[in-house]
């Protein structure tokens, strides 16, 4: 039988990015403490490396059924524009409470690039 999922190592990866994002959300939402800097950049860092695990997560499970499978970089990038569409484009046009920034892009690139770089391996 085939261990389906991650390591160790890529378990430690997404649980200190995972955790990251939580302790943000709860100083800045339940205590109210405000870092313009954290506030506007963190999550903006942190959604493509946990959006794309949950991604190479789903393929291996329901579609590959085995840990060699890697996303391809054109998916990688479909992802980044999709989010940055959305996130930068779309979001902001509806809804007042976003705001559209090129930095977030760049932050979303970082990001993708660190996926791609530490958490999309093939484990076999």
């Amino acid at each position: 039988m085939i261990k389906i999922g991650w390591n160790f190592k890529d378990w430690l990866h997404i649980s200190i990015i995972f955790i990251l994002f939580l302790l943000h959300q709860i100083i800045e939402k339940i205590f109210s403490i405000h870092n313009v800097w954290i506030d506007s950049y963190l999550d903006p860092l942190l959604c493509m490396p946990l959006f794309l695990s949950a991604l190479l997560l789903q393929r291996r499970i329901l579609f590959y059924k085995n840990e060699s499978y890697i996303l391809p970089k054109f998916h990688i990038f479909v992802a980044f524009i999709f989010v940055s569409i959305w996130a930068e484009l779309i979001f902001p046009y509806f809804n007042k409470g976003f705001t559209a920034d090129f930095w977030d892009i760049v932050l979303y690139l970082i990001g993708c690039i660190y996926f791609y770089i530490f958490l999309n391996k093939s484990r076999i």
